[in-house]
């Protein structure tokens, strides 16, 4: 189940699993009739994929001389993700001792499979077990294939989530086919890893090395104060608090719907503006692509630096014409 969430990806477990009930001849025709019409409606639920593709076309395309993926990038991100392994400086959101406890019970345990010192009890759990490892395999090359598939960004380590989920279940998949693995141990070594990583979940130093969440939260700290929902505003992503429950457009919008924003806003329809900046420190003055146009009269309710470079101002209109 853990592969089966609505991304592209999910197209290529979908082939393999198929492939595999194929392949074993473990795939009956009895065991289709029931539910035959869902099957052959299945292939509707992709149609969003390529919708998505067609109207959103240009807009997130690979940067240009990239692959969207390469022998090369595999070969670089896995160096990054095994030399990731045996860092222990508690920065990364992963449990290191956990994945490399993990690594080790799994070559025991391939090595005691192919010795036959472990069994399935049932010759089913062998189809999951490999099924799911052949997922899992194909899961995670292909996202270190990809250009942004680095194990140590903080954007794209959420890609990792499902590989270091199996890692962690690695101990009791061990145990309960017959490994020698005391359940005394198994709960004194989860109490240590939780003592040992709880503090990297709480503090979120990794997530925090970006700058967008930083300045999401600060946003929804202040309009948080507002007890009246009906507000406008002015951001570079609209999308984040429309999804809220506000009203939200980009600057290019409301640059080209000052008369319609007034009115609006003389209507009631809201019953104030504000509007978010990312300024350059030095200039003082708002980045390019969040200018507002001139004829708008803004007053500072709120700023607060976030990088080097650029800070963030919450104003809101204190008369929108001249």
């Amino acid at each position: 189940m853990m592969f089966c969430y609505i991304r592209y990806e999910s197209v290529v477990y979908f082939l393999l699993l198929l492939g595999f009930l194929v392949g074993f001849r473990l795939l009956r025709l009895h065991y289709l009739k029931p539910s035959l019409y869902l099957y052959v409606l299945t292939p509707i639920i992709y149609l969003p994929y390529l919708w998505q593709r067609i109207l959103t076309k240009g807009n997130y395309e690979v940067p240009e001389g990239m692959s969207l993926f390469s022998v090369n990038s595999f070969w670089s991100h896995l160096s990054d993700l095994l030399s990731a392994q045996l860092c222990f400086d508690f920065y990364l959101p992963f449990a290191t001792g956990v994945n490399i406890t993990g690594v080790l019970l799994l070559g025991i345990l391939l090595i005691g499979l192919a010795l036959k010192k472990f069994r399935f009890a049932k010759p089913f759990q062998g189809y999951y077990a490999f099924t799911v490892s052949l997922c899992l395999l194909v899961h995670t090359s292909m996202y270190l294939a990809h250009h942004a598939g680095q194990y140590t960004h903080p954007t794209q380590a959420r890609f990792f989530i499902v590989f270091v989920i199996c890692l962690t279940l690695i101990p009791f998949i061990y145990k309960s086919i017959g490994g020698a693995l005391p359940s005394r141990l198994l709960l004194v070594g989860a109490l240590i890893a939780f003592i040992l990583y709880h503090p990297i979940g709480v503090e979120n130093r990794f997530y925090n090395t970006m700058t967008l969440p930083r300045k999401t939260r600060y946003v929804r700290d202040f309009l948080n104060k507002f007890e009246d929902k009906a507000i406008l505003v002015i951001i570079d992503r609209p999308g984040q608090y429309i999804s809220e429950n506000y009203g939200a457009v980009d600057f290019d919008y409301a640059n080209q719907n000052l008369d319609s924003l007034l009115n609006d806003l003389k209507r009631g329809l809201f019953k104030e503006i504000i509007v978010v900046q990312d300024l350059n420190y030095d200039t003082q003055s708002p980045i390019s692509s969040n200018k507002l146009n001139a004829k708008f009269q803004l007053k500072t309710l709120s700023q607060r630096q976030y990088t080097a470079t650029k800070y963030i101002k919450i104003s809101c209109f204190k008369q929108a014409f001249k």
